[in-house]
């Protein structure tokens, strides 16, 4: 499959691997680079969860001190840490990119300083630390909702998370070494020095405004969220409403809980709005694991009913699943005609590039391994986000439709091969026809034309010429007879002129053996194919020359009727003892053969016969009554030989 792409669209340009027709899996040329990735990413995996197990550690340690004046609020942090290392370790694993599980692993880190800034870790100095990187945690949380599931953040959101770095860790730095009127919460350590300086400079510039520049980005992260889920259309706005609800909540409630560090509004306190935002922001890593989890079983399922519409060709049908699949009601698929121009499931020409309404749009073309275009897929390119799903439903489409063109192939094939055997068959019967004509009309007429100048030359007196006429004429009939037993074995006249039911009693009476034969009455008024006929009336011939021959039977039996898939069926019956040259079946003295099916052009192919396992191997018996079995080079005794069919 091959996705045109442009550059800039967020979309990844997807080609398939060449599989080897072998069984054997394909061995990459350069195994080298293939093990230096497999290293990479070894101790990529690994270094996360080296990282991770520190982090936890580090947090575990940090917090030990308020455990026993908080054991509900230091279980839940550390519950909240170690569920955002488990998310960054299983996206690692996952196809989105790296990005965001170093995302989950930063926020994770950002959450562990935050627990020097207490009395216990003043006494030794370490609370400073803490003071300034105990919001260091609300930048990373939303520079991953604002970047999920991409890669990077756009410039605007850039500029936000810096903003939000700036107010949340840059300006508490000053906080450390001044002092003013109004409470900052920062635990200073015994003799920690300050600058002297008006207690304005603590109050209002490095305090008030860090706090209000603070809770301006966090209301416009919330905003920016709010407004992208209004935007995107269809999957993409369903894959993000859990994320987009639960990071707007956490934005919001941490704003509320900086506004409160203003003094300006006193009832701000009382929301509780600080348990709010550690909440919301706990039910990230479980919005992220459930979001894998839907992508896994999305993919998945768009695949699965992706592929079973494809392989329908319904176009119609492909174009409403693909609207269901990407929620998005205006998607459209244009399939090629032989002219190059593409049309819709309306059978509109060029309508996907002549369309108005398609601005804006993406439109991918989907095409075969050897390059032939098999459709055009037009959808909002808001309603999908992620490239993996985009990628499973081309992949879907270009599967289910070289299913469909090697379909058509193969049923063009057949019909192709049907054509040339029923050309055959009919070229045949011309020839044979042409022969028996030529034979009939031409060599034969002359000979009887012979005859009667023999049979006026007989008027003469001479009685030795009358005995030498008389013998050329028994000559001249002898030599007709065999032109037109020629004439009918090429061609049999009967046949062509009355069916099986004329032409078989003139083969059952030239047999040596005495045959009765049984024609169903059917045959005469509802006469199947020549080509049936024919097949069927060789089958008889050859299978009564073979008994003259070889069988040394008594008596022989031949019944044609019509099988119940509408073709005439042979069954030929022996008798005369074991020495018919056929093996006798379940001690009986006679053998039936199975069924011969004739198959030619239009007509059902029936499945092939179950035989039973005695009729699966050609028996030959030589019995030792035969008392020229030794002079044909046969050793004395009675022996036998069985030639399996596989």
């Amino acid at each position: 499959m091959v996705v045109h792409t442009k550059p800039d669209d967020g979309f990844l340009e997807t080609r398939p691997r060449q599989l080897s027709s072998a069984w054997y899996p394909v061995i990459p040329m350069d195994l080298g680079k293939a093990q230096q990735s497999n290293v990479r990413d070894g101790r990529k995996y690994l270094g996360a969860l080296l990282a991770g197990s520190l982090i936890m550690a580090t947090k575990v340690v940090l917090s030990a001190p308020r455990l026993a004046e908080d054991p509900t609020g230091v279980v839940i942090t550390w519950l909240t840490v170690a569920s955002f290392i488990v998310v960054s370790v299983v996206l690692l694993f996952t196809s989105l990119p790296q990005a965001n599980a170093w995302g989950c692993l930063l926020i994770a880190a950002s959450a562990v300083p935050g627990d020097l800034n207490t009395q216990y870790w003043a006494e030794r100095s370490l609370s400073p630390l803490g003071f300034v990187l105990e919001l260091s945690y609300l930048p990373a949380v939303v520079a991953l909702v604002l970047r999920y599931p991409a890669a990077a953040l756009t410039r605007p959101h850039r500029r936000a998370v810096a903003i939000l770095v700036t107010a949340s860790v840059g300006l508490r730095i000053p906080l450390v070494f001044t002092s003013g009127h109004l409470a900052d919460g920062f635990y200073r350590p015994a003799n920690w020095p300050t600058v002297d300086a008006s207690p304005w400079w603590h109050d209002q510039l490095f305090l008030r405004a860090g706090q209000a520049i603070s809770v301006i980005a966090l209301v416009w992260v919330a905003i920016v969220l709010i407004r992208r889920s209004v935007e995107l259309r269809g999957l993409a706005r369903q894959s993000t409403i859990p994320l987009t609800i639960i990071g707007v909540t956490c934005s919001l409630a941490a704003a509320v809980d900086r506004a409160a560090w203003l003094h300006v509004y006193p009832l701000l306190g009382d929301l509780h709005s600080a348990a709010i935002r550690n909440a919301s922001a706990a039910l990230i890593p479980i919005t992220l694991l459930a979001d894998i989890l839907r992508r896994r079983t999305a993919v998945a399922a768009v695949a699965e009913r992706i592929l079973v519409r494809a392989r329908s060709g319904d176009l119609t049908a492909i174009r409403d699943s693909v609207r269901f699949v990407l929620v998005d009601p205006e998607a459209e698929v244009w399939a090629p005609t032989a002219d190059g121009t593409w049309v819709d499931c309306h059978g509109r020409a060029d309508s996907a590039r002549d369309d108005p309404s398609l601005a804006g749009r993406v439109v991918r073309q989907v095409d075969a391994e050897d390059g032939q275009p098999l459709l055009l897929v037009g959808f909002d390119p808001r309603t999908v986000r992620d490239t993996q799903v985009i990628g499973a439903v081309l992949q879907a489409l270009r599967v289910g439709l070289e299913n469909v063109r090697l379909h058509a192939d193969l049923l063009a094939a057949l019909h192709e091969l049907d054509e040339s055997r029923r050309r055959l068959v009919e070229t045949g019967v011309r020839e044979r026809r042409r022969l028996e004509r030529d034979l009939h009309d031409g060599a034969q007429q002359q000979l009887l034309a012979v005859s009667a100048t023999l049979a006026t030359a007989q008027l003469v007196d001479d009685a030795r010429v009358r005995e030498l006429l008389d013998e050329a004429r028994s000559q001249l009939k002898t030599v007709v007879a065999e032109l037109r037993a020629l004439a009918r074995g090429i061609h049999p006249a009967a046949l062509s002129e009355g069916g099986l039911a004329a032409a078989l009693p003139y083969v059952a009476e030239r047999c040596a053996v005495p045959t009765t034969l049984h024609v169903d009455s059917s045959l005469a008024t509802d006469r199947p194919d020549p080509g049936v006929e024919q097949a069927t009336y060789f089958l008889v011939a050859e299978g009564l020359a073979n008994v003259s021959k070889h069988s040394r039977a008594t008596s022989a039996q031949v019944e044609v009727g019509v099988a119940p898939a509408g073709r005439p069926s042979a069954r030929e019956v022996v008798c005369g003892g074991c020495r018919t040259g056929l093996r006798p079946l379940a001690g009986s003295s006679s053998f039936t053969a199975p069924q011969v099916p004739c198959i030619l052009p239009n007509t059902v192919r029936p499945s092939p016969p179950s035989y039973p396992s005695d009729l699966g191997a050609i028996h030959e018996h030589r019995c030792c009554e035969d008392p020229t079995y030794e002079s044909r080079g046969g050793r004395a005794g009675c022996t036998a030989r069985d030639t399996r069919r596989r």
